[in-house]
């Protein structure tokens, strides 16, 4: 089965040592871990809905509007006109025209400069099995200030990300009652599972803080993910900022397209890290993904249509992590691509930035409301 692209997928497929060797990794990846180790399975904490998520059923806050979408390729990184305002006598909440610069004095790195091209041998892979990984994206010494920035911006808006995982797990009363951190926290602590919080999360810095918005529009970014989607032009649709806590629960598997507002298959995600990543068996929580799963249309198709609960898919899909990532490195997943990632038992918080590309052109669903995030996407 094709995708909407046309890429051709019959070639053999290489092994998994071969197939993860496309990037220029210094250390093969392992191969997917074994069936019994995270079982695909509708009782599990994992359990794929075929990229639903489950959530309390509660309304949705209104997702990033249509009107945001930006192509990169065709946008300046340079900063908007006027100067920046002060850090301490203005709101970072300033729009377009005059955003809030975290670094005012400060020039940050360029990510102008192409990342070399793709070996085929990978974008077939990247076709069958719905992800990959890019090595050394960036240089730990361009984004060194970058994640800076990106922790700050995360700072600014930690109290929102706070309401919108007590709305999303307690509903729009307890939302109400959080209007401060301590609130939030008191909440959170009293009425919510541990296991229940799988990251906090902030989206579109790119709107309000100015080297967000130059991070989150680097051409290098963009003419990767439209070479992974085969077309000339990709528009961003958003960023996000993920917080993985000491003690934070597993990420549901589920798939992004499912809660974006959009009529195509043709997106993908970025997910950079900006802390290393260690491997899975040494309590990395990088992202695993069920290989080939964007691909698996009967799964939606007969699920769906016959309103039943979710079978057991253990053994549906081979699972696939990349191990240790050091910061630069980057996996790219296809829209309909499962995913999720294990707890942080780790003493130290995890980080990680991510664009979500659709193709230019790509149609908005008829009175559709992305909800990307909401429940738990990464």
């Amino acid at each position: 089965m094709s995708r909407g692209n046309n890429s051709d997928v019959g070639a053999s497929k290489p092994s998994r040592v071969s197939k993860r060797s496309q990037s220029p990794a210094p250390k093969t990846v392992p191969s997917a871990p074994p069936k019994t180790g995270k079982p695909l399975s509708s009782s599990s904490p994992a359990a794929p809905a075929t990229a639903r998520i489950k959530r309390q059923p509660t309304k949705a806050s209104p997702p990033p509007s249509s009107s945001s979408q930006h192509s990169p390729s065709s946008r300046s990184s340079s900063a908007p006109p006027g100067s920046p305002p002060s850090q301490t006598s203005a709101s970072p909440r300033l729009g377009m025209d005059w955003a809030w610069s975290l670094a005012a004095q400060r020039s940050l790195p360029s990510l102008e400069a192409p990342y070399p091209p793709i070996p085929t041998t990978q974008l077939l892979s990247w076709e069958r099995e719905g992800h990959t990984l890019t090595r050394s994206l960036c240089t730990s010494e361009e984004l060194k200030d970058y994640a800076k920035v990106v922790r700050a911006a995360f700072e600014r808006e930690k109290l929102a990300a706070f309401r919108q995982k007590v709305r999303v797990l307690l509903g729009p009363e307890a939302f109400q009652d959080c209007q401060t951190l301590e609130e939030c926290e008191e909440v959170m602590e009293e009425y919510v599972d541990p296991d229940a919080v799988p990251f906090l999360q902030t989206f579109n810095g790119w709107r309000q803080f100015q080297d967000v918005r130059r991070l989150a529009l680097a051409k290098r970014f963009a003419r990767v993910a439209a070479e992974l989607l085969n077309v000339p032009r990709v528009r961003l649709y958003q960023d996000s900022t993920f917080l993985k806590r000491v003690g934070d629960g597993p990420t549901l598997w589920h798939s992004d397209l499912n809660m974006a507002p959009f009529h195509t298959n043709e997106a993908v995600t970025m997910w950079l890290p900006l802390t290393p990543i260690p491997p899975e068996e040494e309590g990395g929580t990088g992202l695993l993904f069920a290989s080939g799963s964007h691909r698996d249309f009967a799964l939606s198709f007969w699920e769906d249509a016959r309103g039943g609960g979710r079978r057991d898919l253990e053994g549906r899909y081979a699972l696939d992590s990349y191990g240790r990532m050091e910061v630069g490195d980057a996996t790219w997943h296809h829209g309909w691509c499962l995913h999720s990632s294990g707890p942080n038992d780790l003493e130290e918080d995890r980080m990680a930035f991510t664009l979500c590309f659709v193709a230019d052109g790509a149609e908005m669903l008829e009175g559709g409301e992305g909800k990307l995030g909401e429940g738990g996407a990464e």
